[in-house]
């Protein structure tokens, strides 16, 4: 399960992001890491990291980072928020866990991936 580093109320954070299926929403969940956001971090918020071992996480640059109580670590917040239907002319709908769009020739075709620096932004 691949999540992403964020930056809340001055500490950093792994969000995972679970879309769901049936109504056009979003579950983040935020696990908290040992560090506080200092300014030399804040170039790590946005990137994917992927677990190793029990509350141990990797990037795609081997960095390690480690929640704050190891596996044994709970989530610190959970959000629902959203997810607003793209600007557009032609109907539209939500299907799977993604935004469609009805076109004359192609029928019902997805519209672009679901960015969640998007959906926290909101």
């Amino acid at each position: 399960m691949q999540g992403s580093i964020q930056k809340r109320n001055g500490y950093l954070f792994i969000v995972f992001k679970r879309v769901h299926l049936n109504e056009p929403k979003v579950s983040l969940t935020w696990y908290p890491l040992r560090v506080k956001a200092y300014h030399k971090l804040e170039h790590l918020i946005g990137r994917t990291v992927h677990p190793v071992s029990g509350g141990v996480y990797e990037d795609d640059y081997s960095r390690c980072y480690y929640l704050r109580e190891g596996s044994e670590t709970r989530a610190q917040y959970t959000d629902c928020k959203e997810v607003l239907p793209p600007r557009t002319r032609v109907r539209v709908r939500w299907l799977n866990g993604h935004w469609q769009k009805k076109l004359k020739r192609q029928g019902w075709i997805n519209v672009e991936g679901l960015n969640i620096g998007q959906v926290i932004a909101n």
